[in-house]
């Protein structure tokens, strides 16, 4: 199955996402665009199945829960634009936390 690609990411088949250098933006502004367009395609239909609404949910948490204001001051590469695509991980401890590719 192909992976489901939106301007900006795509999904990896167990719903990580992997956001990808775009326009200008840090890491917050990317990750709230992409979020956008993929419950757009939810919506819209353009966009199906267990993966999507998995990383829906993943980028969800992870704008919900992010300390963004750490993220960009500990690493230059997040504070845009994005050098390198960065994939959305679940740590030890069930949070989304950025890693560069």
């Amino acid at each position: 199955m192909r992976e489901p690609v939106v301007r900006g990411a795509r999904i990896e088949a167990d719903g990580t996402v992997v956001i990808e250098g775009e326009d200008d933006f840090c890491i917050e502004n990317a990750s709230r665009r992409v979020h956008g367009r993929l419950i757009a395609g939810l919506l819209d239909g353009s966009l199906e199945g267990p993966a999507v609404e998995r990383a829906v949910e993943r980028l969800a948490r992870f704008l919900a829960t992010a300390d963004f204001r750490a993220l960009r001051d500990g690493d230059p590469d997040l504070r845009g634009p994005l050098a390198r695509p960065v994939r959305l991980v679940e740590d030890d401890s069930g949070r989304v936390v950025p890693t560069k590719l």
